[in-house]
């Protein structure tokens, strides 16, 4: 009886012992798993190169007040051709209407003269008074806006005021819809009245057609009283 149970003792370990090297036979000989990292996260920086600072010239702006004087020109021309043809237009007009009323009436009516064309007036661009401006140190924006604000104060800003290098020195540059105005960082004062140049010539050219339609006005006149 003893040796019955020895022997089943003894088998018992054997079969333990066999699943045990099974199963580390079948460990190690299992395929490898590669263990990854977890990803760290980086911190990407990336450099903002500053912004160039805009350097304005008088020649920039001579430049740009040029332009602005050679549109008004054209405008000015086919303005006054517009009134000459006009012009020209009741001249023929009157001179059909004579010969109507001569052919009714019996009448020899001589046409008048054709009115010689009005030569166009160039516009007077006068210089605006500079503005005096008590010397401050370094003004900041706002007071800058402020003083050219007051040469219009209905003037809207096109853009956001910029510091420029104006003439070489620093001012502030404001683009209005009224005209471009420069003014000095260092003590406010009026380098530059682009308000003033436009409204000279927006000025100029107002009257341009008026004295066409005066000159028109007193030929009609003097029609009738012949």
């Amino acid at each position: 009886m003893q040796m019955n149970v020895k022997m089943m003792i003894a088998a018992g370990a054997t079969i333990f012992v066999s699943i045990v090297a099974v199963s580390v036979f079948m460990r190690v000989s299992g395929p490898t798993v590669a263990v990854v990292p977890p990803a760290v996260a980086t911190e990407v920086v990336v450099a903002v190169a500053p912004t160039a600072r805009t350097v304005v010239d008088a020649a920039t702006v001579a430049q740009r007040e040029a332009d602005y004087q050679a549109r008004l020109a054209e405008a000015n021309r086919v303005i006054a051709q517009a009134a000459t043809e006009l012009q020209q237009s009741r001249a023929n007009e009157q001179a059909l209407v004579g010969k109507y009323n001569a052919a009714v009436n019996g009448i020899a009516v001589v046409a008048p003269a054709p009115v010689a064309p009005i030569a166009p007036v160039a516009p007077v661009v006068e210089a605006a008074p500079p503005v005096v401006v008590a010397p401050a140190a370094q003004i900041t924006l706002d007071v800058a806006q402020g003083i050219a604000q007051t040469l219009a104060p209905s003037a809207v800003l096109l853009r956001a005021p910029e510091l420029v290098l104006y003439e070489n020195a620093m001012a502030y540059e404001f683009v209005f819809d009224q005209g471009t105005v420069y003014i000095a960082s260092s003590d406010g004062a009026l380098v530059y009245n682009g308000i003033a140049v436009m409204q000279a010539a927006q000025q100029a050219a107002a009257n341009q057609p008026s004295s066409n339609h005066e000159s028109h006005d007193n030929n009609e006149q003097g029609e009738h009283d012949d």
